[in-house]
């Protein structure tokens, strides 16, 4: 008789984000990762940027970054709908909440580019990085994108998560 393997609602939960990270990076090839209701790293970083790598790796900036994706999230949470925002290096990202029966799990945070455009507000205040020139180079590298283009990748992921929109937390 075959054996039926369970998976634990987290690991559902796990795998199906897994699952929807690996489709919209490879289609988008635009950064992603999953946090936790803390804003804490909870899987592999996709398609990263070499200056986002390089500002998790200071233990301050890093904190902030916690600090961006989890407000990210919880503004999309509270308006239902998806706000794109500049983080506290300056980069635009966009957080998109993951529910699984009316319970939050963290957020499928994307982004790390560039727009020059005012209609992204900051969420943060700004941290001083300038003044480091290997972050510097690597920021000269972060990808551009028009408004137009930050706001189609962020509803092409909001519509690949679970249904946010009538949750009732």
């Amino acid at each position: 008789m075959p054996m039926t393997i369970t998976l634990s609602k987290e690991d559902r939960v796990k795998k199906m984000v897994r699952s929807i990270m690996q489709d919209y990076t490879n289609a988008t090839s635009i950064a992603c990762i999953f946090v936790d209701i803390q804003g804490k790293e909870r899987s592999s970083k996709y398609n990263f940027t070499k200056f986002c790598h390089f500002m998790r790796s200071i233990p301050e900036f890093r904190s902030k970054c916690y600090q961006c994706d989890l407000c990210g999230g919880l503004e999309t949470l509270k308006n239902r709908s998806c706000c794109p925002y500049r983080c506290h290096a300056g980069l635009v990202d966009f957080s998109i909440p993951v529910v699984c029966e009316n319970q939050l799990h963290g957020f499928i945070v994307s982004g790390q580019m560039i727009s020059d455009d005012m209609r992204i507000p900051n969420l943060q205040a700004q941290t001083p990085w300038q003044t480091d020139s290997q972050a510097f180079k690597y920021f000269r590298a972060v990808p551009q994108y028009r408004y137009e283009e930050i706001m189609s990748a962020s509803r092409v992921l909001f519509s690949l998560c679970p249904d946010v929109r009538g949750t009732q937390l």
